[in-house]
Protein backbone atom coordinates (compact mmCIF):
# COMPACT_ATOMS: atom_id res chain seq x y z
CA UNK A 1 0.00 0.00 0.00
CA UNK A 2 2.77 2.58 0.94
CA UNK A 3 4.11 1.87 -2.99
CA UNK A 4 0.89 3.19 -4.16
CA UNK A 5 0.49 6.05 -1.96
CA UNK A 6 4.35 6.88 -3.27
CA UNK A 7 3.60 6.98 -6.67
CA UNK A 8 0.42 8.72 -6.64
CA UNK A 9 -1.97 5.38 -7.12
CA UNK A 10 -5.24 4.73 -5.80
CA UNK A 11 -6.58 1.02 -5.07
CA UNK A 12 -10.02 0.47 -5.54
CA UNK A 13 -11.89 -2.79 -5.89
CA UNK A 14 -11.89 -4.40 -9.30
CA UNK A 15 -16.16 -4.74 -9.44
CA UNK A 16 -16.42 -1.04 -8.25
CA UNK A 17 -18.59 -2.05 -5.61
CA UNK A 18 -17.64 1.10 -3.24
CA UNK A 19 -16.95 3.95 -5.93
CA UNK A 20 -21.04 2.79 -7.13
CA UNK A 21 -21.90 3.45 -3.17
CA UNK A 22 -19.47 6.43 -3.41
CA UNK A 23 -21.83 7.71 -6.41
CA UNK A 24 -25.13 7.01 -4.27
CA UNK A 25 -24.03 9.18 -1.46
CA UNK A 26 -22.29 12.02 -2.92
CA UNK A 27 -22.39 15.07 -5.57
CA UNK A 28 -19.36 14.90 -7.05
CA UNK A 29 -20.45 17.63 -9.24
CA UNK A 30 -22.00 20.22 -6.89
CA UNK A 31 -20.44 18.83 -3.36
CA UNK A 32 -17.33 20.02 -1.52
CA UNK A 33 -17.32 17.18 1.16
CA UNK A 34 -14.53 14.30 0.85
CA UNK A 35 -16.55 12.03 -0.88
CA UNK A 36 -17.28 14.34 -3.46
CA UNK A 37 -13.87 15.15 -4.07
CA UNK A 38 -12.65 12.09 -4.14
CA UNK A 39 -15.52 10.87 -6.84
CA UNK A 40 -14.70 13.87 -8.83
CA UNK A 41 -10.92 13.64 -9.01
CA UNK A 42 -10.92 9.26 -9.03
CA UNK A 43 -8.47 8.02 -11.39
CA UNK A 44 -10.45 6.09 -13.95
CA UNK A 45 -9.09 3.17 -16.09
CA UNK A 46 -9.91 5.40 -19.11
CA UNK A 47 -8.58 8.28 -18.36
CA UNK A 48 -5.36 7.09 -16.11
CA UNK A 49 -5.00 3.57 -15.92
CA UNK A 50 -1.57 3.94 -14.16
CA UNK A 51 -2.67 5.83 -11.35
CA UNK A 52 -5.30 2.71 -10.36
CA UNK A 53 -4.99 -0.29 -8.71
CA UNK A 54 -7.83 -2.93 -8.80
CA UNK A 55 -8.16 -4.42 -5.88
CA UNK A 56 -10.26 -7.78 -5.73
CA UNK A 57 -12.63 -7.83 -2.69
CA UNK A 58 -14.31 -11.25 -1.22
CA UNK A 59 -17.76 -10.87 -0.31
CA UNK A 60 -19.38 -12.32 2.90
CA UNK A 61 -22.86 -13.67 3.18
CA UNK A 62 -23.41 -11.79 6.19
CA UNK A 63 -20.99 -8.88 6.71
CA UNK A 64 -21.31 -7.93 2.91
CA UNK A 65 -17.45 -8.26 2.66
CA UNK A 66 -14.80 -10.19 3.92
CA UNK A 67 -12.02 -7.53 3.44
CA UNK A 68 -13.98 -4.88 5.94
CA UNK A 69 -12.84 -5.52 10.01
CA UNK A 70 -15.55 -6.42 12.14
CA UNK A 71 -16.66 -3.96 13.93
Amino acid sequence: MRDIVQRGRVAIDNEYLILTEYLRKTAPHAGKRAGDIFIKLAPSEQRQPEALHLVALEVHDERGLESFPRT
